[in-house]
């Protein structure tokens, strides 16, 4: 059967309908549509979930959940960082002792003053080239209010400070720390001393064992030695501290060594002109000066013009000095005592 033709599906007898509250709704309590007002009513808000399972449930699924969010936790302040231990290499960069001026006449550095509660402290760095320059204030230094971007106070000291025990600060356990200080013609004197007792030395020497200037040679110098226990071989040792004595002295070379022979050559030949009473003769003073430029000569170092040049005991000998000394003077009594075998001074 067409459709067409069933009067009941027309369109036109829609039109008839004019009151729809009797028309059935989903839920019982719904509003019907208000046709005076022209606007449906709002529906009120539901207060409990509809009985029976959920759909959820039905589905075999969990519920949706509202998870709250965590509360922020707030932020740890940043931990202060230590300063570095500066390296070695660094150390040694730092200026030494040695560079400070040592003329009385260099000049002074330039101060900039700064005022800090009505005092005023030299600076060598202001507050505003600091500023200007991106340099850190010196320590001590003091900060106006007239510091742009600067607390009023005093820069913080230096981080190296306490990076160096006293020990460390020691001259005397860091030679890097010790100042050099300007020795000016000294050396140029001690190698004009040293070439002068060494070239008599030599000389004497020589002339002893090639018979140079008429001399008697190694004959005589027995001859002269008659009167002790062993002639023969204090007449050979004597010219052989000489030699040796005088070579080493001129190159600066082992000089501790060399000084303690020469103290004893000269000393066992003073002592041997005192005890023949020729002291005070032209030839025994002489002999009597040699001994004394040789002790000078060994407390007071080479100098930095010798082959010694670099040891301790060039420039400021001390332990070296006193043991030369006693090793000279106690050589000179034991020749003495078992090649001479007599008492030098008469009492």
């Amino acid at each position: 059967m067409n459709d067409k033709n069933n009067p009941a599906d027309s369109p036109q007898d829609l039109d008839d309908i004019d009151d729809l509250d009797g028309l059935p709704t989903y839920h019982q309590t719904s509003t019907p549509f208000n046709s005076d007002a022209g606007e449906k009513r709002q529906r009120p808000p539901r207060t409990a979930a509809p009985p029976g399972p959920s759909i959820y449930e039905v589905a075999g699924r969990a519920a949706p959940q509202a998870i709250p969010p965590h509360p922020a936790e707030p932020e740890a302040p940043p931990a202060p960082v230590a300063p570095a231990a500066p390296t070695a290499a660094e150390v040694r960069s730092r200026p030494l002792l040695s560079d400070a001026p040592t003329s009385m006449h260099d000049p002074e550095p330039e101060f900039a003053e700064t005022a800090v509660l009505g005092t005023v402290q030299p600076d060598v760095i202001s507050a505003e080239n600091s500023a200007d320059t991106n340099l850190p204030l010196a320590s001590g230094t003091a900060l106006t209010e007239h510091t742009p971007g600067v607390t009023p106070g005093f820069a913080p000291s230096d981080p190296w400070a306490d990076s160096f025990s006293e020990e460390d600060l020691d001259p005397a356990n860091n030679p890097d720390l010790m100042p050099v200080a300007r020795r000016g013609t000294l050396d140029s004197g001690l190698l004009i001393f040293r070439l002068i007792l060494a070239g008599i030395l030599i000389g004497d020497a020589l002339r002893t064992f090639f018979l140079w200037g008429g001399s008697a040679g190694l004959v005589g110098l027995e001859n002269s030695f008659s009167n002790y226990s062993q002639p023969h071989i204090l007449a050979i040792i004597y010219p052989a501290l000489q030699l040796f004595a005088g070579v080493f002295l001129a190159l600066g070379l082992v000089h501790p060594l060399a000084s303690a022979a020469a103290i004893t050559a000269m000393g066992f030949f003073t002592t041997h002109i005192f005890s023949q009473g020729l002291l005070f003769t032209h030839h025994g003073l002489l002999v009597a000066l040699l001994l004394a430029i040789s002790i000078a000569i060994t407390l007071t170092g080479p100098g930095r013009i010798s082959f010694d040049r670099g040891r301790s005991w060039t420039e400021r000998p001390l332990a070296s000095s006193i043991i030369a000394l006693l090793v000279g003077l106690i050589a000179t009594g034991l020749i003495w005592w078992f090649l001479a075998g007599v008492m030098p001074f008469k009492i």
